[in-house]
């Protein structure tokens, strides 16, 4: 019985949240990438050394040059207690998640122009309870 239930409590630790993208952002917050991210100062370097690659680059056009910038994501998603509850999860069941956006745009000197930083959490409710 305390094999069964070592496994159990393994298989629970391991199921329970769940993460993808850059960890770097789960600790930034606006006001301390308002001091890190200086408009006109900070370079791609910088950027790099804080956050490391990024997720994805992409080019958008501005007045008819193309300018480039840097897309830095994390996505959490941690599971609520009922779900591990035996039939009582198909009635009630859901996830705290948790989206964070960091956009970085370059200026021809490769310098940042802007910056946007979106922290958004959300709570998924599934089931015949949870909707």
């Amino acid at each position: 019985m305390k094999k069964l239930e070592m496994i159990m409590l393994s298989c629970l630790i391991l199921a329970a949240c769940s993460s993808s993208g850059n960890p770097e952002l789960k600790q930034m917050s606006h006001s301390q990438l308002k001091t890190s991210i200086v408009q006109g100062v900070t370079t791609k370097q910088d950027i790099q050394d804080m956050f490391g690659s990024p997720n994805d680059i992409q080019f958008h056009n501005e007045n008819n040059v193309s300018r480039e910038y840097w897309e830095y994501r994390y996505d959490s998603r941690t599971p609520h207690a009922m779900n591990y509850i035996p039939l009582l999860r198909t009635l009630k069941r859901g996830a705290d998640l948790r989206k964070i956006r960091l956009i970085v745009f370059f200026d021809e000197n490769d310098k940042v122009k802007r910056y946007t930083f979106q922290d958004a959490t959300d709570v998924r409710k599934e089931g015949w309870l949870g909707r």
